[in-house]
């Protein structure tokens, strides 16, 4: 599998991103980081952006479970994009 890789959120994204309206599964407990933020100040790849949010909520909104397997997959999708881009 082939995986579009960027670097950077796209500048549309963050013009669409308006803060207070995060979900509460998403803003971090202690310091009110928003995962959106986190995702945004790393520029992380999707997958590795997935894999945090997935992670970030675990528990909070869905089955904890199926949240983890989540993340699980999207850092599989990562490491087989690391492969390719690597031969």
């Amino acid at each position: 599998m082939i995986y579009e890789y960027k670097t950077k959120a796209s500048d549309e994204n963050k013009a669409n991103y308006v803060k207070g309206t995060t979900p509460s599964y998403y803003l971090g407990k202690y310091k009110g980081i928003t995962v959106i933020d986190f995702i945004h100040d790393f520029e992380l790849h999707h997958n590795l952006a997935s894999a945090v949010e997935y992670i970030a909520r675990a528990g909070k909104k869905d089955d904890e479970k199926q949240d983890i397997e989540k993340a699980i997959n999207h850092l599989k999708m990562y490491l087989d994009y690391l492969k390719l881009k690597l031969w």
